[in-house]
């Protein structure tokens, strides 16, 4: 697919791939600690072409919901019986061991301290395909945000709405307060920036828009009103879909990802937070054209895209006093701007 698509072999890059763990993690300063060997994931749509989690999820250790079985008694991921609101093979996950995926060596811990952080945030209206965080204080206010759209193994009435939920996480807060956690990330890549070895931090926007089509409206937010941009929703196959704009396909994403860790991506300040934040205008195996389709800034004016920004930053700020409250002011107001 990466030599047709881009011209690019990732194997020229990548040697020894393993997994190390799922998303229950402890972030430390010497290493990053896992928690178990096993991990949930989704199911729908799965293939042999996705060998990892092929090889697990056929295997007679795995533990299946909402997954239907063939002729054979075997797991089946065609979805053909069964259906999610009319939708067929939706919301099918399962429970795999880390070692039925052939690329887990049985250790869970890194073998370094931690040198990359991706945020997977989708969004509708404001965000580009990938961005590079340089600004810690921001980095820990996308935490804090944790920004996402409700899909089907939450709860019908949230698929493809925006949501805020702090570290992505709610409730897996255990001991302290989502406050503090952040508080302890940002910390963290401060001081590794003071250090002279600064975490690279990105921010993908994977199955969100670039960007949906939408309509203005009135937003309540504890007592206050705002306008604030909302999904043109359309049902298919029984689940609510946005609709307009592009997005990175899976492929984009890993080549991005790629050629970005390896230090092949060029990039320009954010047009709104400056070199806070960049944006990348040369990836090696994407055309200049494809990129400037995922690019936000192509399809609404520059005032239009700071009104979205800011609607944005609002609604933000009305979750962080709920979900997060406290932070400090550098963290709260990182998405700050004049027009």
């Amino acid at each position: 697919i990466y030599i047709e698509q881009f011209g690019i072999n990732p194997l020229d890059y990548v040697k020894d791939q393993v997994i190390k763990n799922d998303d229950i993690v402890a972030i430390c300063e010497d290493r990053v600690y896992g928690s178990e060997k096993g991990c949930w994931t989704k199911t729908e749509d799965l293939t042999p072409n996705q060998e990892a989690m092929w090889n697990a999820a056929i295997s007679s250790k795995a533990l299946h919901e909402n997954t239907e079985f063939d002729e054979n008694g075997n797991p089946s991921f065609k979805g053909v019986l069964y259906q999610y609101f009319g939708s067929p093979n939706r919301n099918a996950r399962s429970v795999i061991y880390l070692e039925d995926t052939k690329y887990f060596d049985g250790d869970i811990v890194s073998s370094g301290p931690l040198n990359t952080a991706v945020f997977l945030t989708p969004g509708y209206f404001t965000d580009y395909a990938w961005i590079k965080i340089v600004d810690p204080a921001f980095a820990a206010k996308v935490l804090a945000d944790g920004r996402t759209i409700g899909h089907p193994a939450q709860a019908k009435e949230v698929i493809g709405k925006v949501r805020y939920v702090a570290r992505y996480a709610h409730p897996f807060t255990i001991g302290v307060t989502n406050t503090v956690h952040v508080i302890r990330f940002y910390q963290y890549l401060k001081k590794r920036l003071e250090k002279g070895d600064p975490i690279e931090v990105y921010q993908f926007n994977t199955t969100g828009r670039i960007i949906a089509k939408y309509r203005w409206t009135e937003k309540k937010l504890g007592n206050k009103v705002i306008m604030a941009p909302e999904p043109i929703l359309v049902e298919k196959n029984g689940i609510p879909r946005a609709v307009g704009g592009t997005r990175p396909s899976i492929e984009e994403t890993e080549l991005f990802l790629l050629q970005a860790t390896r230090g092949a991506v060029k990039y320009k300040p954010h047009p709104i937070w400056g070199e806070k934040v960049l944006v990348p205008i040369e990836v090696p195996g994407l055309s200049s054209e494809r990129l400037k389709q995922l690019d936000p800034t192509t399809y609404v004016t520059m005032e239009e895209f700071k009104a979205l920004l800011k609607a944005q930053i609002e609604e933000s700020k009305y979750w962080l006093d709920k979900n997060c409250p406290n932070l400090p002011k550098e963290i709260y107001h990182a998405m700050d701007f004049e027009d």
